[in-house]
């Protein structure tokens, strides 16, 4: 299995032989740096542990300078570790040329996050009246019917008419 990371760069559109336009997103996909090799004998796996986006030293750990100084690369911000890639070795550099022109790959991604949120986006809820002084715009406001409502009571009067058999209700 092949792999390598890349960071999103943005978003453009590409036009087809008939005149429509597909959207595309643009990576940078490397390059990456083979960091280390795992093993099944020493660790009970086989992988490739893969870095990605040199970052200076004083942004990372005392622990992550050593790994990097002990495989004698330069430290990286991004480190993976890609299961089943084969044909490796150590401080190898890979590029987006080990994948053929229209290859199809699977893209996994972290989402860019948006915070704490209100109700609007987080759940789509609609938002209040904006006029007449109202001053619930965007707040939750009431998520269900009461607890004690003259709807819910009957309701539980009717699920327990239901519940009882024929011949399990008493006779009148």
């Amino acid at each position: 299995m092949k792999g390598l990371l890349a960071r999103k760069l943005g978003m453009t559109q590409l036009f087809n032989a008939d005149g429509t336009t597909s959207a595309v997103t643009v990576l940078e996909a490397g390059p990456c740096r083979v960091l280390g090799l795992r093993t099944t004998e020493k660790d009970g796996y086989a992988a490739a542990r893969i870095a990605f986006e040199a970052a200076p030293e004083r942004k990372l750990t005392k622990p992550e300078l050593g790994v990097f100084k002990k495989a004698g690369l330069e430290p990286h911000r991004h480190i993976v570790e890609i299961r089943g890639y084969e044909g490796l070795q150590q401080g190898q550099e890979l590029k987006a040329e080990i994948f053929a022109a229209g290859e199809i790959v699977d893209v996994t991604a972290t989402s860019k996050g948006k915070g704490f949120q209100g109700l609007i986006k987080r759940h789509k809820f609609s938002r209040g009246p904006e006029s007449h002084g109202s001053m619930n715009v965007r707040q939750p406001g009431a998520m269900t019917l009461s607890a004690t409502s003259s709807w819910s009571r009957a309701a539980c009067r009717a699920r327990e008419a239901r519940s009882f058999s024929c011949a399990s209700r008493p006779s009148l």
